[in-house]
């Protein structure tokens, strides 16, 4: 079996911000960064990596970084890995776009062929992320990899894995990813896996946030 270790990247100067990031490349915040070190003592203290791989932008390899280091690993970035992409939402006050675009964005959760102007469906993100599960499933069997990522991706992942919508939703606070969160699948397959962990941030309870970080 193949376990993949599943870590929201930390907190964002976009996520300090309050905007919607999407793929825009923000680093991490200062917490953030204190985030990801936290993550890689707890992913030391109680895992043992085979194999690192996060998305190209800067906030999930920042993420990674304390991570392989403590595992002597180089990570791999992937560009599959990415945030869905926003469009033009793209760096907008995310409060600003619930209120003011919320037919787009209802339609945008429960249309998976809709995208917003200049950006991604689900339907696409859910084919990228499935190509990416598809080759590190196969090239990784039996071993234990880290992947560095968003919220919307390790969603996508989750949604493979459980396809129970209510589900999956209740396993993490208000069906969301907090930042620097871990989520723990053992795949008994490439379509099902068991879930050990699901949204885990028990590792960051020195740190605060003052911040929502759930934004795209």
């Amino acid at each position: 079996m193949t376990t993949l270790i599943l870590v929201r990247h930390g907190q964002s100067t976009g996520n300090l911000m309050g905007v919607y990031c999407g793929q825009i490349d923000f680093p991490l915040s200062d917490l953030g960064f204190a985030q990801a070190e936290q993550t890689g003592k707890y992913i030391k203290e109680n895992y043992s990596i085979d194999t690192v791989y996060a998305s190209d932008l800067k906030r999930a390899i920042q993420t990674a970084e304390p991570t392989a280091r403590a595992f002597g690993l180089e990570t791999i970035p992937d560009a599959d890995l990415r945030e869905i992409c926003v469009g033009e939402w793209q760096g907008q006050n995310a409060d600003l776009i619930f209120r003011t675009r919320a037919e787009e964005m209802t339609r945008w959760r429960t249309d998976s062929s809709y995208a917003p102007k200049g950006g991604e469906s689900f339907g696409e993100l859910r084919i990228r992320i499935n190509r990416f599960l598809d080759r590190v499933l196969e090239a990784n069997r039996d071993q234990t990899v880290a992947v560095f990522a968003h919220a919307g991706t390790i969603g996508t992942i989750l949604a493979r894995c459980i396809p129970n919508r209510e589900e999956r939703l209740a396993l993490v606070k208000n069906g969301d990813f907090e930042n620097a969160s871990v989520t723990v699948l053992r795949f008994c397959g490439r379509d099902y896996a068991d879930y050990l962990l699901v949204g885990y941030e028990g590792h960051l309870m020195e740190l605060s946030s003052h911040t929502d970080g759930n934004v795209v």
